[in-house]
């Protein structure tokens, strides 16, 4: 993600929450290190590092089995290309967080750019970094 700062009211913060737990759920089990990484992405996004309580209530009630990335997408209202490019890493951060690749989770950024009209180039050098980000991190080439 370039210096671009998403700016975005409750509701919009909800839905971009959802779009990180299903990151992190992608692969059947949310890891310790994507839960810390979805909560400094949210906190960094808000003024004061305080999630509003309606974000926060969502991400305690969450469903990993009723992820809707359609709907979460229409939610957040993005059709800036570098808005849609910083959800983009935002959701490609969440999945490099746990230091393993799943072929789940590059088939659920692939959903979220689809969802976001983005096109292919615009999100694989995500998978792309991805994938390498995980070679390196297990001591392989």
């Amino acid at each position: 993600m370039a210096d671009k700062t998403l700016e975005l009211d409750e509701t919009q913060l909800q839905n971009l929450a959802h779009l990180l737990l299903g990151a992190a759920w992608a692969d059947q089990h949310m890891h310790g290190l994507e839960k810390a990484a979805i909560d400094r992405i949210l906190k960094n996004l808000v003024e004061g590092g305080q999630l509003p309580a309606i974000v926060t209530d969502y991400m305690d009630t969450f469903d990993p089995m009723n992820v809707s990335v359609d709907e979460a997408v229409n939610g957040l209202g993005i059709d800036d290309p570098e808005d849609r490019q910083a959800v983009l890493a935002l959701v490609a951060a969440v999945i490099d967080a746990d230091f393993t690749y799943d072929f789940q989770e590059g088939d659920y950024l692939k959903e979220v750019a689809a969802a976001l009209g983005a096109p292919e180039d615009e999100y694989r050098s995500h998978i792309v970094r991805t994938v390498r980000l995980k070679k390196i991190d297990k001591g392989q080439t």
